[in-house]
């Protein structure tokens, strides 16, 4: 209710705020509870401002801890707030690492924005045999929900075969076969908290 700009008080002249700044506080409460979710959502409102003073530390703080508990959303959360460097210093190495982590615990999103980091060399080597793997196993699970996510399907399909053309046929058959073998890295059960 709070975090959708509802309020109990619809005519209210700080309608969103009051709604933003509201659901800001019962985040808070629940992400000091370790519950991921919250750590997440509370990290989003951070690194946007929504609701709390804009703070890039207090962001990356929220979903470090969210990380730690193993939630994905929060890897790939710290992944964009380095590879963006809006609210924080851009840094593709850190970028990179948390893409990682969420692309071998099978997040299709952490792959395709793994493969594209090696497609272009930012925070990693650039490597077309890896950028071709992680983009190859994001496409083949990758599921759009909407217009956006339909495209970036679209532009990352359009990377893999601008890859392969390049590839000499021994380093796609070695692309092909990586992705074949992949395996994720199994989720631990999180202690005790569901995100």
């Amino acid at each position: 209710m709070y975090l959708s700009g509802q309020s109990t008080e619809p005519l209210h002249p700080n309608y969103f705020t009051q709604s933003f700044q509201e659901a800001a506080k019962w985040f808070r409460v629940a992400a000091e509870k370790d519950h991921a979710r919250a750590q997440v959502a509370l990290g989003r409102l951070y690194r946007d401002g929504t609701g709390v003073i804009q703070d890039g530390q207090q962001a990356v703080y929220w979903f470090q801890k969210a990380a730690d508990q193993g939630y994905y959303q929060a890897r790939l959360a710290l992944g964009d707030i380095y590879a963006y460097g809006k609210v924080v210093p851009q840094d593709f190495v850190q970028a990179a690492k948390w893409y990682k982590t969420a692309a071998e615990h099978n997040s299709s999103t952490g792959q395709a924005s793994l493969g594209l980091l090696y497609y272009l060399g930012n925070g990693v080597p650039k490597d077309d045999v890896q950028a071709y793997m992680w983009l190859n196993l994001a496409i083949a699970h990758y599921l759009p929900t909407d217009d956006i996510e339909k495209k970036f399907l679209e532009d990352i399909t359009s990377i893999r075969s601008e890859i392969a053309a390049r590839l000499g046929a021994d380093q796609l058959v070695k692309a092909q076969r990586l992705s074949r073998d992949w395996k994720p890295i199994e989720e631990k059960p999180m202690s005790g908290k569901r995100p």
